[in-house]
């Protein structure tokens, strides 16, 4: 059986870096709680109708930020991690 290389695996679909990425640090945890108990607090005091344009529009344009600034942020980091390749290939050769 043949072992793919990363670069496969990455094209094929097999490897989604942004699905590997799960924030393990107590502030992230701490931050997700207080946006859920601040969401709870505001669905208790809108009517349903209100609370649901409200999570609408705090869900899905930080979101579509989010995706945004982390697509930005792996080019960035891809490419100065080819450039640190690059480098250490010249300075040994």
């Amino acid at each position: 059986m043949e072992v793919k290389n990363i670069l496969n695996r990455l094209y094929d679909g097999e490897i989604v870096p942004c699905e590997q990425i799960i924030p393990q640090s107590r502030e992230y945890t701490e931050t997700m709680e207080k946006i859920d108990a601040e969401m709870k607090k505001w669905e208790q005091k809108l009517s349903k109708p209100d609370f649901v344009d409200l999570q609408d529009g705090l869900q899905s344009l930080p979101t579509q930020e989010c995706a945004l600034f982390n697509e930005a942020s792996f080019i960035a980091g891809f490419k100065m991690a080819v450039q640190l390749i690059l480098e250490s290939i010249r300075h040994t050769a």
